[in-house]
């Protein structure tokens, strides 16, 4: 991943999130009850935003949410494709959406589905 921060050996403790602490508390809304459901993260590439939804998933963790993060670069881009990889990552006996919304749903209170790296792609009639 292009963000990834890597520690070299002897140099100490792996370098901390820092910055982009607005955008890091618009996302923690979502924790909130009457915060909203759905945040897209964009911008161009290598700015920062996987790690900040990194730092996102974090913090979720740690005021006790469910984190499923799927690194979308690997999944086929269908609804078959991506129901089949998030029933893999939450543990769903089936690749099915009611088995995985089933799955979702005994996940815990609060459960927060990051994407990293999903494509959006819009097809035109011409």
């Amino acid at each position: 991943m292009a963000n990834e921060v890597r520690t070299v050996p002897g140099l100490g403790s792996p370098p901390q999130f820092v910055g982009r602490e607005a955008e890091l508390g618009s996302l923690l809304t979502v924790l909130d009850d009457a915060g909203p459901v759905l945040v897209y993260v964009h911008g161009i590439a290598g700015v920062g935003k996987s790690a900040l939804v990194s730092a996102f998933a974090d913090r979720a963790r740690s005021a006790g949410a469910t984190v499923v993060l799927l690194d979308c670069r690997s999944i086929e881009p269908t609804d078959r494709g991506f129901i089949h990889s998030l029933a893999s990552a939450v543990g769903a006996r089936a690749s099915t959406l009611g088995a995985v919304s089933e799955r979702i749903g005994r996940l815990g209170h609060r459960v927060v589905l990051v994407l990293d790296t999903y494509e959006v792609f819009r097809f035109l009639d011409t």
